[in-house]
């Protein structure tokens, strides 16, 4: 029996005055099933105080903010839209071993578009802790070098095309915005993710890259559901 994900949820419409201003929507992961209690405990809290965090500042921040923009609107007589917060997650790989979780956090406060962030998290279930990259692989392997160089060429491969969305220079630009920490697992293989602008223009949206596990060759440590 596989660990158990259940997504819980705060959703809200604030007011000023008579005016919706601000929409809340805010998922937030908890943790059942087949798992050890000390690791349920601590996942779970780990993830129910960053929603509280969130939703006070939701709450307070950016409800301020747009209980004065629609105030500054009512003045001059330009149309309001309200305020969108919106997180929500996905749980991209849950084993007896690991469990992945991707969030995206969709923020709108006026203006032509709103602006959607990623981040994401990776467990061990059995050391109880969020996990880096660089633990996936053997020691003295260059995993950053081998992975920015194989985003590279897929995107270099993409460019060929004639509806690419990429910036002519994103092959070498991805090299240059790697984050390791921007990373999850799937059942094939790890996905690295790009924010919105970095090699790509906002259309386009966080632009997403597999790497398969086979292709790590010996280097990886960690396959789905084995330890080598």
């Amino acid at each position: 029996m596989l660990p158990e994900i259940k997504t819980e949820k705060i959703e809200d419409l604030l007011f000023c005055e008579t005016k919706p201003v601000l929409e809340i929507k805010l998922e937030y992961p908890q943790v059942f099933g087949r798992i050890e209690g000390v690791c349920e405990n601590k996942f779970n809290s780990y993830y129910l105080k960053n929603a509280a965090e969130t939703n006070t500042y939701v709450r307070t921040e950016l409800y301020k903010k747009a209980i004065q923009s629609y105030r500054n609107c009512s003045k001059t007589g330009f149309p309001f839209d309200f305020m969108i917060f919106d997180k929500s997650f996905i749980t991209a790989y849950a084993d007896s071993n690991y469990i992945s979780l991707y969030f995206n956090t969709f923020k709108y406060e006026g203006g032509a578009h709103g602006m959607t962030t990623a981040k994401s998290e990776t467990w061990n279930i059995r050391t109880r802790e969020i996990i880096p990259l660089g633990s996936f692989f053997i020691k003295g392997f260059n995993y950053r070098k081998y992975i920015a160089e194989n985003i590279s060429n897929q995107i270099t491969e993409d460019l060929r095309s004639n509806e690419s969305v990429y910036y002519k220079n994103a092959p070498e630009k991805c090299k240059h915005f790697f984050n390791e920490k921007r990373y999850y697992l799937s059942d094939t293989g790890f996905i690295f993710y790009y924010p919105s602008y970095s090699i790509a223009p906002y259309y386009a949206g966080i632009r997403t890259f597999e790497i398969r596990f086979d292709e790590f060759g010996n280097k990886l440590k960690y396959r789905p559901e084995k330890i080598v």
